[in-house]
Order: structure tokens, then C-alpha cells, then sequence
């Protein structure tokens, strides 16, 4: 499903000198996979994930999901497949200020051509389960994506708990920009 090879992702520092956030990074992940990202900060896992979110052009290296060589896609096509097949979850609430809950979470799925019945459907059914979160939330949300999984649903995530990873099947540990464990 998806296929990194020799992925570098670098900021200029001066001429001809480069701060390198990701280093030769090679990673097979297949369909349903659970994989956890793990690493000290600084280590790249964000950036990491935001190239694989396809936020994120300005990295060399191949890049393939599924059959797309998203490498070679233009910034609109990029943008179809993310919405098309690409989801995220954020630590942090990212929800637009002027739109209600309910509306936060109907725009993604417009993205991905759900009717505006299966819309409705799938966001109410959400409000259901989470509106009443507590200090629990954290593994109800975990076994979300355990759930999620076993469906399957490739999930990706980056975490900094041992617990919140135990949950994927594979760990993949990053030190410097480098992948030092699969």
C-alpha cells in the first residue's frame, strides 16, 4: 500500500549546507497494517507523517501509494488522492472556529464522496460515541483505531507512549532522521 524509498526531507542552512530532518528512509507498509512511529523529539516523525498526510512536498525520494507514484503527481492530483484516501487524527483540536462540531466533522467526508445521508449517518454516530469523553478518552480513542484495524483500515501513528503503541502490530523507531529499528 505504501512504499518509501531513499525519502530525504532537508531545510537549506546556507549555501550549499543542508539540516537534514530525514535520512535514506526505506518503509513497506501494507493494507491494514496497525503501525506506530516512535522517537525522541526531533527525531522526524512528524515530518514523517506529514509527507506521507501528502502536507508535505518538499522531500526527495519515492513515494508510491498503492500504484500512485505520488512522487510524480501534480499538487492538485496529490490533493485528490489525500482526500480520497487519507485520513488524520490530531493530538491537538484542529477545528475550524466558525463551524460547529457537527460541521468540523461533515466537511472531511465531503471529501471522499460520501452522500449527504452517509455524512449524516457517520457524524451523528460519532457525536454518539464521543461526546461525553473523559479521562478514559485517550484508550477509548485507541481502541477506535484497534477496531478501525481489525476492519481493515491501515492506521499510522506517531506516538511518544510505549501503551499507545503496543496497540500497533509494528513499531517503527526513528533516532536523527533515521530509521534505527523496524
Amino acid at each position: 500500500m505504501i512504499r518509501l524509498r531513499n525519502l530525504e526531507r532537508s531545510y537549506p542552512l546556507g549555501k550549499e549546507k543542508f539540516f537534514y530532518v530525514l535520512r535514506d528512509i526505506n518503509v513497506d507498509i501494507q493494507q491494514g497494517e496497525f503501525v506506530s512511529v516512535m522517537g525522541p523529539s526531533g527525531a522526524g516523525k512528524s515530518t514523517l507523517l506529514h509527507i506521507l498526510g501528502m502536507h508535505d512536498h518538499g522531500w526527495k525520494g519515492e513515494f508510491f501509494l498503492d500504484e500512485a507514484a505520488v512522487h510524480h503527481l501534480k499538487p492538485k492530483e496529490r490533493a485528490t488522492l489525500r482526500n480520497e484516501q487519507i485520513g488524520f487524527v490530531f493530538q491537538q483540536y484542529h477545528l475550524l472556529d466558525d463551524l460547529t462540531v457537527y460541521e468540523n466533522l461533515d466537511i472531511p467526508l465531503s471529501y471522499r464522496r460520501y452522500s449527504k445521508n452517509e455524512r449524516a449517518a457517520l457524524v451523528g454516530d460519532t457525536l454518539d460515541r464521543f461526546g461525553n469523553l473523559h479521562s478514559s478518552q485517550g484508550e477509548e480513542i485507541m481502541e477506535l483505531f484497534r477496531k478501525l484495524n481489525d476492519e481493515g483500515m491501515t492506521i499510522i501513528q506517531v506516538t511518544h507512549s510505549e501503551k499507545n503503541a503496543s496497540y500497533g502490530k509494528r513499531v517503527i523507531q526513528l533516532r536523527d532522521g533515521w530509521i534505527v529499528n523496524q
